[in-house]
């Protein structure tokens, strides 16, 4: 169960800089659109959560019972980290003097890909959570 628990701890603190870079990109955009402003909230609400469960050390005493796959929770909070950082890829780019630079997004979050990014942040709220009561009831 120590193999399961120390993936989990590497997976927080990856979630944790990524949730961070879709706040940092979603900040950048003036005049954002009310589900923009949705996908900042939760970004925020799931970096205060990752930053909580770190600073916890939930994890020091977690025990994740056998009845849990923690392998398939492992793997949906990787595929959800994975579409969001895609979407992080996507919408910057790094700049000679080492700033990153916010490039148009409006247009890549129309046709409900803003939908399915929040759809992500959702997963893997939901998973980290699962993993949380699972390790500590």
């Amino acid at each position: 169960m120590a193999d399961g628990a120390s993936a989990i701890i590497g997976i927080l603190a990856f979630g944790l800089h990524v949730v961070h870079k879709v706040y940092e990109i979603i900040e950048a955009i003036k005049d954002a659109p009310d589900d923009i402003l949705a996908l900042r909230q939760d970004a925020t609400e799931i970096g205060c959560f990752l930053l909580h469960l770190q600073q916890s050390n939930v994890w020091d005493s977690a025990v994740i019972p056998q009845i849990i796959d923690s392998a398939s929770l492992i793997a949906r909070i990787k595929e959800a980290l994975d579409e969001i950082e895609l979407f992080v890829d996507k919408v910057t780019e790094q700049r000679r003097d080492g700033k990153v630079r916010v490039r148009k997004i409006k247009w890549l979050l129309r046709n409900g890909r803003c939908e399915k990014l929040r759809g992500s942040l959702a997963s893997f709220k939901s998973s980290i959570i699962a993993i949380v009561t699972a390790s500590t009831s």
